[in-house]
């Protein structure tokens, strides 16, 4: 959205009084702590480290909560330790390319990358990847990016009442600004036109006025269902509670801290920690911690830094990671989990 658009649209929504103050699923997952990306590439690296549960030995019976996929192979039973990047290119006009680059435990340098993955469309990785995956790709967007789109799409993949920002709108109200904003188009063409057309926002009809008012005064958002606030011990929380996926956020700074995703015999569970801010502008939580049936994985965040994606595409970038990685004639895994 251009600049003087969105300022318009803020103002617009400036009328309602309500706006704001009782978030939305959508709003809640897109990390507003932090200030808008101003660069064209946002780097993240994380140190991961994967544990085995206990519970992941055991041979699956009749009613086991354990599927195929969760009991772990011998191969799998021992600890794993790996460094993580992850290169975001950030532009509104274009979709969102990542480059997931992972490394041996210790530098993160050349001679350690064991894989590497790209994606072209990340809103479309998060769609058309496990449920996992999706899920994890969608947080990341959000911690980092301060982006709700990809986690967005993913709910609306998953869960079956779910509901995006864009279908809490007040239509009326929607058609309003609609109008508005072609208006304001229109006069600042030709401000002769001011004194013949009739202000969607202050219409002379008075009748047509007092249901503008109205309008004016509802929130352009709809309440969210599936959002309340609860207190526990002398503070609040902010719940959001679908069909596939409840989720805990501090009352006062929306912070996620827990997450909790089950579809059929798909788990995951999500803890965050404290939040530590990286260069003055953007926080990331100190601490992710993940649980399926069969593992207990940690992310330990290392940084956080906004660059310039300069004239080297992403889709370059990635096939320099690949010439790297084929020189190390590396034949590890290269799926370390779900990320």
């Amino acid at each position: 959205m251009k600049t003087k658009t969105l300022l318009l649209f803020l103002s617009f929504l400036a009328t309602s009084s309500l706006w704001a103050s009782i978030p939305t699923t959508e709003g809640l997952f897109r990390n507003n702590n932090n200030t808008d990306v101003q660069a064209t590439l946002v780097m993240v690296t994380l140190q991961a480290e994967k544990k085995l549960n206990e519970k992941a030995l055991e041979k699956p019976v009749e009613d086991s909560p354990l599927s195929e996929a969760d009991v772990m192979k011998p191969e799998e039973q021992i600890n794993k330790k790996v460094n993580l990047k992850y290169l975001f290119s950030v532009n509104e006009r274009e979709d969102v390319e990542v480059v997931r680059v992972i490394y041996k435990p210790g530098k993160m340098d050349d001679d350690n990358i064991i894989d590497v993955k790209y994606y072209k469309n990340l809103e479309k990785g998060v769609v058309e990847n496990t449920n996992r995956k999706g899920l994890v790709l969608g947080l990341l967007s959000s911690l980092a990016l301060n982006r709700s789109e990809e986690i967005s799409a993913f709910l609306k993949k998953v869960s079956t009442n779910y509901k995006s920002n864009e279908e809490l709108i007040d239509p009326e109200k929607r058609d309003l600004y609609n109008q508005y904003k072609k208006y304001l188009k229109l006069i600042k063409e030709d401000e002769s036109l001011k004194e013949s057309l009739d202000n969607p926002m202050a219409p002379k009809d008075e009748e047509v006025r007092k249901t503008v008012e109205k309008i004016k005064e509802r929130p352009f958002l709809q309440k969210d269902p599936h959002v309340s606030l609860e207190k526990k011990d002398a503070s609040f929380l902010w719940k959001v509670d679908l069909d596939v996926l409840d989720a805990i956020f501090d009352g006062k700074t929306q912070r996620l801290q827990k997450l909790n995703f089950t579809k059929e015999s798909d788990e995951l569970a999500v803890s965050l920690d404290d939040y530590i801010l990286f260069n003055g502008n953007n926080e990331l939580p100190k601490t992710i911690k993940m649980n399926t049936l069969s593992h207990t994985f940690i992310l330990r965040t290392s940084s956080h830094v906004q660059l310039n994606l300069g004239s080297k595409s992403m889709w370059q970038r990635y096939n320099e990671y690949i010439q790297k990685l084929k020189s190390n004639g590396e034949t590890e895994s290269t799926d370390f989990f779900f990320l």
